[in-house]
């Protein structure tokens, strides 16, 4: 047994939405070519729904996420809520019962590029929790006072837990629910239930601020996170002049080729770009088409910005010298990409 684990928390609902099972299994499969023995992996799970047996269940008659990841612990949890927000804390206290110094904690909604104990290497101060801050907006302000945490990915050692008072998810909730209380007062009706989405979270920053948490911020190219920054566009344009993730176009799909974080959380409403079209379910299937339409105009347009920008170049030559040298770059150029389907014709 390793001191550090990789820790999930998979809630299945009642009405059998398996989008987080299928973003799991993905996240499961971009790791699974780092597993070693320097750090073990938990899955901590909840199933709502009583005819649901997550190791028997077989997605598209092939994938099975118990038998698929012999190197994954699938450990059943006594949550008895029903929100997956607030089981990943209350789940904490059994992870650190089965002997682990240090836990990091990953929403099922990631990708691995790089292995974790990096994280484990770099991430190493005593009686520090690691976490990415979030929320410094003016409207979250008129709230919290200060800024909160993103609770997807946090790293906690022992050292922090053991310092903190009993029934961790209680007193988080307890907060949560003063925190929404307050921005129902401040905020307009859609503000409200914006902040309200993120509530958890800032409700577990406020309650280890207040136990005297040392929280510091994990850097963003270590995990980083798909935002809209420019409220002007949607996240799908974002997403097409990112520099965060690189696309490629094999045989129709579009899928991630690389990225430049270590471990990218994409966020759940992005899963139809990462999780692979063999695992998508009818919702993602619906948004991956209607995303690939749009790549198929972009890239359209994007070639016709080329070709007209490549025309008026070529109207502005001056001399031949510079005609030939446009014309033997093209042709090795085509030689590249067509390769023997191109003769040699001067």
């Amino acid at each position: 047994m390793s001191k550090n684990v990789i820790y999930f928390s998979l809630l299945i609902p009642k009405n059998n939405n398996i989008s987080y099972y299928t973003m799991l299994y993905t996240a499961l499969s971009s790791l699974k070519p780092y597993q070693n023995d320097s750090f073990d992996v938990v899955v901590m799970y909840t199933c709502l729904d009583k005819e649901f047996d997550i190791n028997t269940y077989v997605y598209n008659d092939k994938y099975n996420i118990i038998k698929d990841f012999p190197f994954v612990s699938f450990v059943e949890s006594d949550y008895k809520g029903t929100d997956v927000f607030m089981h990943r804390w209350h789940n904490f206290s059994r992870i650190f019962e089965m002997g682990y110094d240090v836990a990091f904690y990953l929403d099922c909604d990631v990708i691995f590029f790089e292995s974790p104990m990096f994280h484990f290497k770099k991430y190493s101060e005593e009686n520090v929790m690691w976490a990415l801050y979030d929320g410094d907006l003016p409207l979250f302000h008129k709230v919290l006072g200060r800024e909160g945490i993103t609770s997807g990915q946090m790293i906690l050692p022992r050292t922090v837990f053991s310092e903190l008072k009993p029934n961790l998810h209680d007193r988080i909730m307890s907060t949560r629910k003063k925190l929404e209380r307050k921005a129902s007062k401040v905020l307009r009706k859609d503000d409200t239930k914006w902040f309200c989405s993120l509530s958890e979270q800032f409700g577990a920053f406020e309650t280890l601020q207040n136990e005297n948490v040392n929280i510091k911020n994990l850097d963003d190219q270590d995990v980083g996170c798909i935002v809209n920054e420019d409220n002007s566009r949607s996240i799908r344009e974002v997403f097409f002049d990112n520099e965060w993730v690189q696309l490629k176009n094999n045989n129709g799909i579009i899928s991630v080729e690389k990225s430049n974080f270590k471990i990218l959380h994409y966020f759940g409403h992005l899963a139809y770009i990462f999780v692979p079209g063999n695992l998508h379910t009818p919702e993602m299937a619906k948004q991956y088409n209607e995303f690939e339409r749009d790549w198929k105009i972009r890239l359209l347009s994007k070639s016709e910005d080329a070709i007209n920008h490549l025309t008026n170049y070529i109207k502005s030559c001056t001399t031949e010298e510079e005609l030939y040298t446009i014309a033997y770059e093209m042709i090795n150029l085509s030689r590249n990409i067509y390769d023997d389907n191109l003769n040699d014709t001067y």
